[in-house]
This record gives structure tokens, sequence and C-alpha cells, in this order.
């Protein structure tokens, strides 16, 4: 009886062990996911911000001329890295304002980085969002 009890405890042990080496494995996958989840949903949250920034400074521009246009779209771009936003505001014709808001998403974590590749000053993303409206009073 004692040997068939010692046999079963030195399988639960063994059993224990595997249970540790898939964990460590599993929970490293689930760390890649999570990160990549995290890293993707910046980068759309960044669009967002981009595109919202160019409609407020062509809204800007429209109603007040184009001075001010760089610090109305920076304006409404919480959490962005302000540095890496260039904005630029042209006159197609007459009666149109267009505003154009380019920024640079850098990912943080390595492996969305890799998708993006290396351009010489570190993986990127460029986002772009452009916007034209009708000038006030024309």
């Amino acid at each position: 009886m004692k040997l068939d009890w010692k046999r079963r405890l030195g399988c639960l042990e063994r059993e224990a062990g595997q249970s540790l080496a898939e964990f460590s494995l599993v929970f490293l996958l689930f760390v890649l996911v999570i990160m990549g989840i995290v890293d993707l949903s910046r980068a759309f949250y960044a669009q967002n911000v981009v595109t919202s920034a160019a409609r407020e400074a062509a809204r800007w521009a429209a109603v007040n001329g184009g001075s001010g246009v760089d610090a109305a779209a920076k304006a409404v771009a919480p959490g962005l890295q302000l540095y890496e936003m260039t904005v630029i505001y042209s006159e197609p014709d007459s009666r149109s304002v267009q505003v154009d808001v380019t920024y640079i998403y850098r990912p943080v974590s390595a492996w969305i980085a890799r998708f993006l590749g290396d351009s010489g000053s570190g993986p990127r993303l460029v986002l772009h969002s452009r916007s034209i409206m009708r000038k006030e009073g024309t």
C-alpha cells in the first residue's frame, strides 16, 4: 500500500511541473497578444485624433482665416506627441480652405514594430488626414 501511494505522489509532482511549463508558454503568447491590441488601439486613437484635428483646423481657417491653424489643430490633439504632428494650410481656390495634418505614430511594442519595418528613423506609421471646407461669407 505504501509503495502505491508514493508512486501516485510522484506522478502528481511531474504533472505540476508540466502545468508550469504550459502556463509559461501560454502566458507569453497572451502578453504578446495583449501588447499588440494595446498598440493597435493607440494607432486607431491617433488616427481619430488626426482626423479631428484636421477638421477643427479647417473650421478655424474657414471662420478666422489662415493664421492660427497650427495652434487650432494641436489644441484638439490630446495624448499625441505634438512635435510629431505637421499641419499644412492651403487655399485650393478662392472659396475654400484645405488643411492637411500628418502625424508619425511610433509603436511601443517591438512585436508590432517588426511588422512596420524600419525606415531609417525607427519603426513608424505615417497617419494623414485632409479636410476641405468652404470659407465663411463666400
